[in-house]
C-alpha cells in the first residue's frame, strides 16, 4: 500500500468529518472514561440532564421561596394530602416544623411533640392524616390540616420507636427500637397496637441469608416490602378479594437476595409499576430486579457504580435523599457530604450490550438535605444552595439571585471510527450546533492523546437567534427551522491520534447541546 494512502483507501492529507449528533446523550460512563468511547458518551456533565428530546441540557434554576427562613437548618418537606384532594406543606427543621414554605418559621405544627430537636423526619399520609416517624420518638400524627402534631398516644400495646415506617393499606407499619421487629397497627387506628388485628415480625426470624438490618418498609405492587442491606422480603395475604393486606392470611410472598436498600429517605415510586432505590452498590429498580432476579447486583447507575460507590461510603445513610420527579422524567440522589446530586434519568432508559437497563446518568454540584415534588402543584422544592433554613424550588432561569451555574460536557477519548484509529489526525475545526436563549460566554476545549492540559478558546453567544450553517455541513432536512440554535464553529490546532471535546458556560437553564462536528486531516500511522 503506498505510504500516502490509508487503509481505508484514503489518501493522507484528506478531510475527515466526524458528525457528532447527540453528544454526551447516553450520559456519564465513568467506568470507562480513560478508555476510547463514541461520542454519545460522557466522562463529565455537570449540572445537566437528559430533556424531553433526549439531548445534554441544563438543569433547572433554583428560585428561593422562603423570604424569611428558619431559625435551623431544614431536613424534611413534605406534602401532607388528604381524600378530598386538599394540600398543606410540612416544613420540619432543627427545632421546629412549619407549614409555611416561605416562611418556615412561623405557622408552627409542633403541638404536643416531645422533641423537635432534629428535623429529619419521615412522613407519610394515612387515611385524612400525615405520620411522621423519628428513631427514639413515638411516631407524631397531625388528624387534620387544620390541627397540629403530637407524639401517638397508645390505646393498646407500644407505638413502634425505631424511626422506620409508612402507612400502606389502611394501617401503620414500624420499626421497633430493636431494629428488627416490624409492628403494624390495627386497621384505621394507628393508637392500637396491642389488640385486634394489630400485631409484629421479628425479621430475624425471617430473613434468608440471615442477620440484617431493617433499612426500609414500603408498599409495593399489592405486598409490603420490608428490606435489609442484603435482602427484600415482600409479605402479601393469601386471599385476592381483601382490599390491601388481610393481615390475619399474611405470610411471604416473594424475596430478593444479594441486594437491599441503603436508606429509606432514597426509596422513591416511580408510577404504579416500579420503584427506584438506592442500594448499597448503587441506583436499582426494583421492577428490573423482579425481572431480572438471577443478577440482582445490576444497577442504573451502573456506568458510574464506582465512583458513587465511593461517595456513599462517605455518607450517613440517614442523611441522602433519593426522589422521583414525575414531572421532569428522572430520579435524583442527593449526597450531603460529597456535595454532588446524581441524575437517573428515567425517561430513556435503555439496555446495554450486557442486556442490563441502564439510566443516562448526569450530575450537579450541589446537594439536597430534602427533596419532594408536590403531586397539587407539580413542583420540586428542595433544601439546598440556599441558607440554611430556606427551600428551594426548580424552575426554568437562573439560581436565587440570578446567579447563573456553571454547565460543563466533556465527551470521552476518540479515534474517529475504527478505519482512521492507527493514524494521527491533524484537528482543524470544531463545531457545536447549540441552544442557547439568553447570552453566554461559552468556553470551547479539545484535549489531545490523554493529555489533561488541552487547549481552549471562547466565545459569546447573543442566544435567541436563529441558526445558520452550511448544507454542506449539516443536515438541511434534519436542523432546517432552527429557532435559537446557534453554530459556533471554533479553528482548532491540534495533531493526535485521539481527541476529548469539552464545553463550559456560566448559563442558566435555558441552554442545551444538539450536534456537533469534527474536522480533522488523516495523516501518517501513528
Amino acid at each position: 500500500m503506498p505510504n500516502n494512502v490509508s487503509r481505508a483507501g484514503q489518501p493522507n492529507g484528506q478531510l475527515l468529518p466526524l458528525p457528532i449528533p447527540t453528544p454526551g446523550a447516553m450520559g456519564l460512563n465513568l467506568q470507562q472514561q480513560n478508555a476510547i468511547l463514541p461520542p454519545i458518551w460522557s466522562i463529565e456533565s455537570q449540572n445537566t440532564i437528559i430533556d424531553f428530546a433526549g439531548r445534554v441540557a441544563a438543569r433547572l434554576g433554583r428560585t428561593t421561596v422562603s423570604a424569611t427562613a428558619a431559625s435551623g437548618q431544614i431536613r424534611t418537606i413534605f406534602e401532607y394530602r388528604t381524600s378530598t384532594g386538599a394540600s398543606l406543606p410540612i416544613v420540619a427543621y432543627d427545632g421546629g416544623i412549619s407549614s409555611n414554605l416561605s416562611a418556615p418559621n412561623t405557622n408552627s405544627l409542633v403541638g404536643t411533640i416531645s422533641s423537635v430537636a432534629s428535623g429529619r423526619w419521615y412522613f407519610s399520609n394515612f387515611l385524612d392524616k400525615a405520620i411522621g416517624f423519628q428513631a427514639g420518638q413515638k411516631p407524631i400524627v397531625i388528624q387534620n390540616q387544620s390541627g397540629t402534631f403530637s407524639n401517638i398516644v397508645e390505646s393498646s400495646g407500644s407505638a413502634p420507636t425505631g424511626g422506620i415506617g409508612t402507612a400502606a393499606y389502611g394501617r401503620v407499619w414500624g420499626l421497633a427500637a430493636d431494629g428488627h421487629t416490624v409492628q403494624w397497627c390495627a386497621l384505621a387506628d394507628e393508637t392500637d397496637w396491642g389488640s385486634g388485628d394489630s400485631g409484629s415480625v421479628d425479621m430475624r426470624k425471617v430473613w434468608p441469608q440471615g442477620t440484617d438490618t431493617v433499612t426500609a418498609i414500603f408498599a409495593w405492587n399489592g405486598t409490603l416490602a420490608i428490606a435489609g442491606l442484603r435482602q427484600i422480603v415482600f409479605y402479601g395475604s393469601t386471599d385476592p378479594s381483601v382490599l390491601g393486606l388481610d393481615v390475619t392470611q399474611m405470610l411471604v410472598v416473594d424475596v430478593i437476595e444479594g441486594t437491599g436498600v441503603l436508606s429509606q429517605w432514597t426509596v422513591a415510586p416511580v408510577g404504579e409499576t416500579d420503584v427506584v432505590f438506592c442500594s448499597p452498590i448503587g441506583i436499582q429498580s426494583l421492577q428490573r430486579l423482579e425481572i431480572n432476579r438471577s443478577r440482582p447486583t445490576t444497577q442504573l447507575s451502573k456506568n458510574v457504580r464506582d465512583t458513587l460507590i465511593g461517595m456513599l461510603a462517605a455518607e450517613n445513610p440517614a442523611n441522602i435523599t433519593g426522589v422521583y420527579s414525575p414531572t421532569n422524567g428522572f430520579y435524583t440522589l442527593s449526597l450531603p457530604v460529597s456535595q454532588y446530586t446524581w441524575v437517573a434519568d428515567q425517561r430513556h432508559r435503555f439496555q446495554d450490550q450486557d442486556g442490563d437497563e441502564i439510566s443516562r446518568m448526569t450530575r450537579w454540584n450541589f446537594a439536597a438535605f430534602s427533596a419532594v415534588e408536590f403531586v397539587s402543584t407539580r413542583i420540586y422544592y428542595l433544601t439546598s444552595g440556599v441558607s440554611t433554613g430556606s427551600v428551594a424550588k426548580l424552575a426554568p432561569g437562573t439560581d436565587e439571585s440570578n446567579a447563573t451555574f456553571s454547565v460543563i460536557l466533556q465527551l470521552p477519548w476518540m479515534d474517529l471510527g475504527q478505519d482512521y484509529s492507527a493514524r494521527l489526525k491533524a484537528l482543524k475545526r470544531i463545531g457545536w450546533l447549540l441552544f442557547v436563549r439568553n447570552s453566554a460566554n461559552i468556553t470551547f476545549k479539545w484535549y489531545t492523546d490523554f493529555n489533561t492540559s488541552g487547549q481552549a478558546t471562547s466565545r459569546t453567544v447573543s442566544g435567541g437567534t436563529n441558526a445558520e450553517w452550511g448544507i454542506a455541513q449539516w443536515d438541511i432536512d434534519q436542523w432546517s427551522g432552527g429557532l435559537l440554535l446557534d453554530l459556533i464553529n471554533i479553528q482548532a490546532t491540534s495533531t493526535g491520534q485521539y481527541f476529548s471535546l469539552a464545553i463550559q458556560t456560566n448559563t442558566d437553564s435555558n441552554f442545551a447541546v444538539q450536534q456537533g462536528n469534527l474536522l480533522a486531516k488523516l495523516l501518517r500511522l501513528a
